[in-house]
């Protein structure tokens, strides 16, 4: 099992980053998490009991992308997956619009814009 930060060093290395290069040029993957899967089966990033370390792998294949930029031209634009991108945006408490609650009355004096 390697740190976060040896799971950084080791995608850092120029060795490493040309071979994201080739696999993000002649695969293509449809989530974070498939390219995430695919680096760790590539790099050997395996816990004690043989889990992939996913996170720690794409937290730092986001911190190596933040440098190169040709990895984030692959990501974005050729492997059709940006990794800084999460797949559902944030709701605002503002904009979630809540189903009355069975057995309470509504309240008649608030009023909304």
């Amino acid at each position: 099992m390697l740190p976060q930060s040896q799971i950084q060093r080791t995608l850092n290395a120029a060795h490493a980053r040309d071979r994201i290069v080739e696999i993000l040029a002649r695969e293509a993957f449809d989530s974070r998490s498939a390219l995430g899967r695919r680096l760790c089966e590539e790099f050997g990033f395996a816990d004690n009991r043989g889990r992939w370390q996913l996170a720690g792998c794409l937290k730092a294949l986001s911190a190596v992308a933040a440098v190169s930029d040709e990895i984030v031209k692959l990501i974005r634009f050729g492997g059709h997956l940006n990794i800084a991108q999460r797949r559902c945006p944030a709701v605002e408490e503002t904009d979630v619009a809540r189903a009355p609650s069975p057995g309470l009355q509504q309240p008649t004096d608030v009023h909304r814009p």
